[in-house]
């Protein structure tokens, strides 16, 4: 029989940072399959994000969001090197949910 082991807060979070340190593809699979930012953002704040006396929002706040925590994650200084790391990164540009991101800032850059 195999003894149970439970897991401590602790555990989990260095699992995590050695996913992250040795293997970045299966750390975005992670991030992808297990936070559900819709549960997340308070729909207070999807009201205003979509408000239609604000801006017409094209792409989904999703989108933006997951961006933003990518950029974090990685360190990446500006939205140019995010739009760099996005057009080469095969694993980022699977993570599709930066698909739509790709596109607005390819958008922005080109009427600059």
């Amino acid at each position: 029989m195999i003894p149970q082991k439970q897991l401590s807060l602790a555990d989990i979070f260095e699992d995590c940072k050695n996913i992250y340190d040795s293997d970045k593809p299966q750390f975005l699979t992670l991030l992808k399959n297990h936070i559900n930012l819709d549960e997340i953002i308070p729909v207070s704040f999807y009201h205003h994000y979509y408000a239609s006396t604000g801006r017409n929002r094209k792409y989904p706040l999703t989108a933006m969001l997951w961006a933003l925590i990518i950029q974090r994650l990685f360190s990446i200084p500006t939205d140019s090197l995010l739009l760099i790391f996005l057009h080469y990164s095969r694993h980022l540009r699977e993570f599709r949910i930066l698909y739509v991101v790709f596109l607005f800032y390819k958008i922005i850059h080109n009427h600059h």
